[in-house]
């Protein structure tokens, strides 16, 4: 690649981590870290670096975690219980577009919910327990596939895995 275009994307990219930066979304900037250390791990799958990564990525996860349970989910946690309820209840899910209303009936409060806030759960409440294996298996087939891709050594492939990765832990 000539110069030029390297600079173009060295600066697209850092534009891209100010603007995550600009969200305050603990989330976003974790999965923006994460999602690095990924791309890292991908562009050059040694064994040395798979443990690093897989380190990496396990500390992220934890500490991530560890976030949430000490300063609490605050009104997430309510939403994401009535959507396990709402799977519970309907195991086939109550339909695309349908979960934030349902949510809002079951939270109350004056806050409206268009969804979720997790795709996972999302997914699970509008199309079900099937729907959800499906999209697991559907993202587990294209990480397989990218993770072959990326061994064999497409930087694209990396780039695309690592984004999945990031996006899936959002």
């Amino acid at each position: 690649l000539s110069s030029s275009i390297r600079l173009a994307g060295w600066v697209i990219l850092a534009l891209t981590y100010i603007a995550i930066l600009q969200t305050w979304s603990r989330a976003g900037i974790a999965a923006a870290v994460l999602g690095t250390a990924a791309l890292f791990t991908l562009l050059g799958p040694t064994g040395r670096r798979l443990r690093v990564g897989g380190l990496t990525v396990l500390i992220g996860f934890v500490a991530a975690v560890a976030l949430v349970l000490m300063s609490g989910a605050g009104v997430r946690s309510q939403v994401w219980a009535a959507a396990l309820r709402l799977a519970a209840t309907h195991p086939f899910g109550v339909g695309l577009g349908r979960s934030g209303t349902l949510i809002h009936e079951s939270v109350g409060g004056s806050l409206e919910f268009q969804h979720a806030h997790n795709t996972w759960l999302n997914w699970l409440v509008e199309a079900g327990w099937l729907g959800l294996l499906a999209v697991l298996a559907t993202t587990v087939l294209l990480g397989l596939r990218t993770w072959r891709s990326s061994r064999a050594g497409s930087r694209l492939a990396a780039a695309s895995g690592a984004g999945l990765f990031a996006f899936g832990l959002m």
